[in-house]
């Protein structure tokens, strides 16, 4: 049974019809959306150049593109930049406030067959060789594959394990089920970079819970942690993806999800990719190339380092408007075929999609979803554990590594500072 049948089936039972002709796609209602704390540029649209335009509005902008081909809905959040807070748990890392946009376009949105929520560095890409928008998001999710964790490490409390051992369900059967029964769909890697959701009331239910996850204070600070936690304890309807059928070749005997992105679907490109980190943690040299080349040297060319805190604005500012994350999201607007007039466009259309959260509909959002702590006391005992990570971090430094040809030395100046003279 593919997944556009059961499709069919459900929405027929709750008062939705789609098209029967298998060949035809179905009308979907969904909702693509994108969520950072980082403020949209100043000036009107139209007077915002290219230039000026940062790699958090790009990246909007390619899934905008995207939700245009196929008929979506689509809105850019921007977040409060100081943070939310739980009315428990106190204080908690502007990440966390995804949860409540998701709530939020569940509001604004109540009609919705699905609600895609992307991180802010992470666009809808297809084949990652030759860039296409072609599937739908039925398509899409009838290519991606549920998957389940080894289980052996199902019964530990070992975070890092989840992140990297895991394996595809082979049964087609069991696969299709954990499709058409799981309303939240998460990468099984990088969780909370991308989010898929059904909503209804088991998804709701599922999100209040990661919402009301105790915040390990002086841990990990970002919402994560709690997909974390609701994945390790198989929360039924939270459905892991281990990656797409067809993108590699032992997808089918290894779940290569345990990464930062899904090849063949998204592109996440992470903090770990701006150019500070690609010189100073990678030896990249073309990184270094960038930052000289922006920011460059001069009389205290010397001084002019990734470390040093006088540079550290400047260093933010290359890196949203001139770093290797705008320059990646620039080039796959143009590899899908965008020129520079229809690139000025997408930008005029993803402003006028911009939400920005405000203290009203934060606090509706939190009321939404407060539970009290005692109704999952099980979760208040495992906020002691230290989820830092570590193994995953490792294995993006890996995955990133791998692709620096010819690094420079490590420990080396030349790759702490971006000048050799004046």
């Amino acid at each position: 049974m593919t997944l556009f049948t059961v499709l069919n089936i459900f929405v027929l039972t709750h008062g939705l019809r789609l098209p029967v002709e298998a060949e035809e796609k179905e009308k979907l209602k969904a909702v693509i959306f994108h969520a950072d704390d980082r403020p949209v540029n100043p000036k009107g649209p139209s007077q915002v150049t290219i230039d000026e335009m940062s790699f958090v509005e790009l990246a909007s902008m390619v899934d905008l593109a995207y939700a245009e081909k196929h008929g979506y809905e689509f809105r850019h959040y921007v977040l409060p930049p100081k943070g939310v807070s739980h009315p428990v748990f106190g204080k908690r890392h502007v990440a966390w406030a995804k949860f409540l946009a998701l709530r939020h376009a569940g509001n604004e949105f109540p009609n919705a067959d699905f609600l895609m929520m992307h991180d802010s560095d992470t666009a809808v890409v297809g084949n990652p060789n030759k860039p296409d928008h072609n599937n739908s998001l039925s398509e899409f999710m009838d290519l991606l594959m549920p998957g389940e964790y080894d289980p052996t490490h199902w019964k530990t409390n070992d975070f890092e394990d989840l992140f990297q051992t895991c394996r595809s369900v082979q049964d087609a059967h069991a696969a299709s089920q954990l499709k058409h029964n799981s309303p939240i769909w998460l990468n099984q890697g990088c969780k909370g970079h991308f989010v898929l959701m059904k909503p209804s009331e088991e998804a709701w239910k599922i999100l209040a819970k990661a919402w009301n996850y105790p915040k390990n204070q002086n841990n990990f600070p970002w919402e994560q942690q709690a997909w974390n936690y609701l994945a390790a304890k198989q929360t039924k309807g939270l459905m892991m993806i281990a990656g797409m059928h067809g993108s590699r070749e032992d997808w089918e005997k290894n779940c290569k999800g345990a990464d930062l992105q899904i090849h063949g679907f998204n592109d996440h490109v992470c903090h770990f990719q701006d150019d500070n980190f690609l010189s100073n943690t990678y030896g990249d040299r073309s990184a270094r190339d960038h930052l000289r080349e922006d920011l460059g040297c001069g009389p205290e060319w010397e001084n002019k380092c990734v470390d040093n805190a006088r540079y550290e604005d400047a260093i933010t500012h290359h890196n949203l408007y001139k770093g290797n994350r705008k320059l990646f999201f620039l080039d796959l607007l143009r590899r899908l075929g965008h020129d520079d007039q229809r690139i000025k466009r997408l930008y005029s259309e993803m402003r006028a999609r911009v939400v920005e959260l405000t203290p009203d509909s934060v606090e509706t959002a939190m009321d939404q979803l407060y539970e009290p702590p005692d109704l999952h006391p099980e979760m208040a005992r495992n906020d002691e554990q230290q989820q830092t990570q570590a193994g995953f971090t490792a294995m993006v430094h890996d995955l990133i590594s791998s692709k620096v040809d010819h690094p420079m030395e490590k420990g080396s100046r030349e790759r702490r500072c971006w000048c050799d003279g004046p």
